[in-house]
């Protein structure tokens, strides 16, 4: 029972399950389709702090301080895997996702807007503080 139980799950979590990783200007959504019915795993708003990295493998992410993991990869082993790391309360999440190099530059840009909004804030209330 055991061995079939494994079975079934590997089934449905790499086989019939499709996963859709999308970019919005504030957010970074995870859904996973089952059969017909699309169901949001993950709706994370980008941040400055986030970051995204290109990794080999799990082992990867003890040099980025990473104390949680969420794997939404459609494969066992994925041929580019990605690391969506957030911070949130000081405490370092990855999310594991499967993409191509185009998305991971779109989703890296977003950062990247982020942050540059942000030093943009920053320098704008220097400003008025000066004044």
């Amino acid at each position: 029972f055991i061995v079939a139980a494994g079975i079934l799950y590997v089934a449905m979590r790499y086989m019939l399950a499709q996963y859709t990783y999308t970019i919005s200007k504030d957010s970074f959504e995870v859904s996973r389709l089952l059969g017909k019915v699309p169901n949001v795993l993950i709706l994370a708003e980008i941040s400055e702090n986030d970051s995204l990295v290109r990794i080999s493998g799990r082992k990867d992410l003890k040099k980025y301080g990473v104390t949680k993991t969420e794997n939404v990869c459609a494969n066992l082993a994925p041929h580019g895997l990605y690391a969506y790391i957030s911070v949130s309360e000081g405490k370092k999440t990855a999310i594991l996702i499967e993409c191509d190099e185009l998305f991971a530059l779109a989703v890296s840009e977003r950062i990247n807007m982020k942050k540059l909004a942000k030093k943009s804030e920053k320098q704008e209330e220097n400003r008025e503080t000066e004044d």
